[in-house]
């Protein structure tokens, strides 16, 4: 009796370990595009010129409001902070809702190189609270940072991706 018993729970241990490794695969296997994590050194440096960006803005002598209003006479791509829907109507042919957190490395680590590269004319990218952005989230079915979303002006999503690493990423990705 025993032993069938033993031989029981040696095959109950054995299915539970199995269907533990079989999450794990699926988890992992579930993204479009698996992003490594960025080195020490990539994350000291996305630090540093996140701070130099704080000293840069404390700086500055112009207001939001001109800023924004140069980044939209600028011949160039451009990176900057979504505020609402209304900015989606102007600007580039291709526009990418970047869903950033600050605690995420490998967002930042895009954020940097985002800011460091050229980004072409025709392309906009809308940085997005990921941990403020409840409803964005909902309508674009975002469920990890990192996600970048391609819209056209009426918001509405043309494609989704997760993660990239720098502009050319991007542009690969766009339809």
């Amino acid at each position: 009796m025993l032993n069938k018993e033993s031989g029981f729970v040696n095959i109950l241990v054995g299915l539970v370990v199995v269907v533990g490794i079989v999450i794990a695969a699926v988890s992992i296997g579930g993204n479009e595009e698996i992003v490594e994590a960025p080195n020490t050194e990539v994350a000291e440096e996305t630090i540093e010129n996140e701070e130099k960006m704080m000293d840069d803005e404390e700086a500055s002598d112009m207001s939001e409001e001109e800023m924004m209003d140069a980044d939209e006479v600028s011949s160039s791509g451009f990176l900057k902070e979504y505020s609402s829907m209304d900015m989606l109507a102007q600007g580039p042919e291709n526009k990418v809702l970047f869903f950033h957190a600050s605690w995420c490395p490998s967002c930042r680590a895009l954020e940097s190189s985002l800011n460091n590269e050229e980004i072409p004319a025709d392309l906009g990218i809308y940085k997005v609270d990921y941990d403020n952005s409840t409803e964005l989230k909902k309508k674009y079915g975002v469920t990890s940072q990192h996600t970048l979303v391609q819209v056209d002006a009426e918001g509405e999503m043309i494609t989704k991706w997760l993660g990239g690493n720098d502009v050319e990423s991007i542009v690969r990705k766009l339809n």
